[in-house]
């Protein structure tokens, strides 16, 4: 005989992976902003060199 699904463990199984899910795509848009942010400073910098100074 087989036995009866465990309906809150496989609740808990699909929040877990839900939250998961969730983490790794906060971490994608974190890693984002950063090279973002980080290309943002770089361009800056890049148009003032010296020598380069438009009169």
């Amino acid at each position: 005989m087989a036995y009866p699904p465990n309906y809150n463990q496989n609740r808990r199984d699909r929040e877990r992976a839900k939250n998961q899910k969730a983490q790794e795509k906060q971490a994608r848009r974190e890693e984002k902003s950063r090279e973002r942010k980080a290309g943002h400073g770089e361009d800056k910098a890049s148009d003032q060199t010296p020598g380069t100074e438009q009169k």
